[in-house]
């Protein structure tokens, strides 16, 4: 059974989204995860692949230390919001690539 984070990431991650605009079925197109993983993560539940994390974090651009453990900078809004649109049009190149 996964436990419970409580360290904050969960917070950050409900920043991002609102900063971003973006929704938890959004982030999962953008970050590649499968099944009941992106739920999981807003749950706060720890056990969770260091890669499951590493790849919202690139949705936003954001560390992986300050995604788990606050460490560091707050990220800048305008940086957050280039690196989703950023994920989606390498998302949307992908599918078109796929057509």
């Amino acid at each position: 059974m996964l436990k419970r984070a409580t360290d904050g990431s969960v917070d950050r991650l409900n920043w991002l989204i609102d900063v971003s605009g973006t929704n938890r079925n959004e982030l999962r197109r953008l970050s590649g995860l499968k099944g009941p993983s992106i739920y999981h993560l807003f749950l706060g539940r720890q056990g969770l692949r260091a890669g499951t994390w590493a790849n919202v974090a690139a949705v936003f651009g954001v560390s992986l230390d300050w995604l788990l453990s606050g460490t560091g900078r707050k990220p800048d809004t305008a940086q957050v919001l280039r690196s989703v649109a950023a994920a989606r049009v390498r998302e949307r190149s992908a599918k078109q690539a796929a057509a």
